[in-house]
């Protein structure tokens, strides 16, 4: 809720006495900004998906196999070529194309920094459906379960139960 531009520019102000672009400049990118605040706090990994202890930070997205197939008929690059991980060429086989995805965080932090790239803007947030353990059978438990509640209230408002 508070991971705003606005956020931004007033954390950069206090601490730099600037949100300039020559104080950017000087400094460092939003971005950057954004990773020394997380690193401050224990978040160290620069994608921002896990914790020292590798404990998982939450949601990841990674492109399943049909957004893969729309992302590589538009040829999304992104990432270092030079790294030895780049594995998002897109003039490479289907097969052997599979852009990385991202963590809610980090998604969040390129959005609000305006550093998406030609994958990570295609995030997709997490639903229910990507909650481990999730099955058709317990969804339509859980919409029992809420229809079954809405019934209660009903007769309870109604005075018919107590």
């Amino acid at each position: 809720e508070n991971l705003k531009k606005k956020t931004c520019r007033k954390l950069r102000t206090f601490l730099f006495g600037s949100c300039s672009d020559e104080s950017k400049r000087v400094t460092c990118t939003d971005y950057d900004f954004w990773l020394l605040i997380f690193s401050s706090m224990g978040t160290t990994d620069p994608n921002l998906a896990n914790d020292p202890y590798h404990c998982n930070l939450g949601y990841s997205w990674s492109p399943n196999r049909k957004e893969r197939k729309m992302l590589y008929k538009l040829k999304a690059k992104e990432g270092d070529e030079d790294d030895d991980d780049f594995c998002c060429d897109p003039d490479e086989p289907f097969d052997e194309y599979y852009p990385d995805g991202c963590s809610w965080l980090k998604h969040r932090v390129m959005e609000i920094t305006d550093s998406l790239g030609p994958v990570s803007k295609h995030y997709r947030a997490p639903t229910v459906q990507d909650a481990i353990g999730w099955t058709e059978e317990w969804q339509e438990e859980q919409d029992e379960r809420g229809h079954m509640m809405d019934v209660l209230a009903a007769a309870r408002m109604h005075g018919l139960i107590r």
